[in-house]
């Protein structure tokens, strides 16, 4: 059955961070908004949990308030990074106040806060519909939808697509942006044990079997720990069997992890994921066309960290996308630049994160870093200043980041 059509001047599919915080800043800018998404939600989404104090300032200026999530999850006061030798390097404060920065939430819980207020304010949400076809008419798009449970199809017509549903992303597929994903992928599994007491802290470790990819322990509650691991599949659909044999092994083995969940339980099935890794070149930008979060791959090749790239990118999508729809112009030409944007600012920090992790590829050289980084606090600073973060280019010729760097590492030497 058939229902009607409707237009709109922006369509966002994907409702997760990247298609939310797109839509909220559209709808701040005055633009009319549809949002579609395939899922139900809250659903669930594989991942560690970490939500980083910068992802939480975006979400700030979109409208929410720190009342949003200070009971969502729980607050993270410190990060510990352990080598392949048991090297160990703290990072964080015991600062009172240091806990109301970072957030470890249930992505199920914080992609629905996000997706709730989006849904408030848009002026259609189409869940559940699965994206069937797409074409581009003139100056329009058309998309044909199905619903997900059901036999309703709807046709929608929009000067603006923003793609935003996730790694295996339909709409880069159908529109021939991403004809065959050739990036290199992470392969994730996570599972929930039920214990703890658990710190306020987040653990990091670089294990032997796991490099370079690593395993990871958040705590969500004060009893309940997201834990997880993150390695490259030797072919690139992956094997989970494979996976979940090497995390029972690390979870077994690791001195530190048995420690640190002695008496918790695992809690239901564990979930797995594959996700594309940021630095290919390839456009993110077409005629009336723009993808953002994890369905343009802006996903950090080192950590595997997206939710501050899938909201940034949704950001200023919206806020580039606005003036184009404003001079009535959405063609590739002008949308460049957004190409320019994540060219400077996201695209240098994946290089260096993707030649950091192929220098983690060796428990010789991964160890040799961990030895240094423990001793020397100048080298700690400038690790935790590249982990993981955006870096605009040319970041690392820029004095003032490296007296940064020398300023917090002076600091740490004399904690130490």
């Amino acid at each position: 059955m058939r229902i009607s059509r409707v237009e709109f001047s922006v369509a966002i599919v994907g409702a997760g961070p990247a298609g939310s915080s797109a839509a909220l800043r559209f709808k701040q800018l005055g633009a009319d908004v549809v949002l579609i998404d395939r899922f139900v939600f809250p659903r669930e989404k594989v991942c560690g949990d970490g939500i980083p104090e910068k992802a939480l300032r975006l979400a700030y200026d979109l409208g929410f308030g720190t009342e949003d999530f200070s009971d969502a999850g729980n607050p993270v006061k410190k990060m510990h990074i352990y080598g392949p030798g048991g090297q160990s390097v703290v990072f964080g404060e015991d600062r009172a106040d240091a806990a109301a920065k970072s957030f470890c939430i249930s992505r199920k819980i914080f992609d629905n806060i996000l997706f709730q207020k989006a849904a408030s304010l848009v002026d259609r949400v189409l869940i559940p519909f699965n994206l069937v076809n797409l074409k581009r008419v003139g100056d329009k798009w058309n998309l044909e939808l199905k619903e997900t449970d059901g036999d309703r199809t709807l046709d929608v017509k929009a000067h603006l697509l923003i793609g935003a549903d996730g790694a295996n992303s339909v709409v880069a597929r159908k529109t021939g942006l991403f004809k065959e994903r050739k990036e290199p992928r992470f392969l994730g599994l996570r599972c929930y044990f039920i214990g703890g007491p658990f710190e306020q802290a987040v653990y990091i470790f670089y294990d032997r079997a796991a490099l370079p990819g690593y395993c990871w322990i958040f705590p969500v509650s004060e009893n309940l720990a997201n834990v997880g691991i993150m390695i490259f599949p030797k072919d690139r659909k992956g094997n989970p069997q494979n996976v979940r044999s090497i995390f029972e092994k690390i979870v077994q083995q690791n001195k530190e992890i048995r420690r640190l969940l002695k008496g918790a339980k695992p809690k239901g099935e564990c979930g797995i994921a594959l996700l594309p890794l940021g630095a290919s070149s390839e456009k993110r930008t077409d005629d009336g066309l723009i993808l953002i979060g994890d369905a343009a791959g802006f996903v950090n090749p080192m950590t595997g960290g997206g939710i501050y790239n899938a909201m940034l990118s949704g950001i200023t999508a919206a806020q580039i996308g606005a003036k184009a729809l404003v001079e009535k112009d959405c063609s590739r030409k002008r949308l460049r630049e957004y190409e320019t944007w994540w060219r400077k600012n996201l695209l240098p920090g994946f290089r260096f994160a993707q030649a950091f992790q192929k220098f983690l590829n060796s428990n010789f050289r991964s160890n040799w870093l961990f030895n240094r980084i423990r001793r020397n606090g100048i080298l700690a600073a400038f690790f935790i200043a590249v982990y993981g973060q955006p870096l605009s280019k040319f970041v690392l010729l820029q004095p003032h980041f490296w007296i940064k760097i020398i300023t917090a590492g002076l600091k740490n030497s004399k904690r130490k």
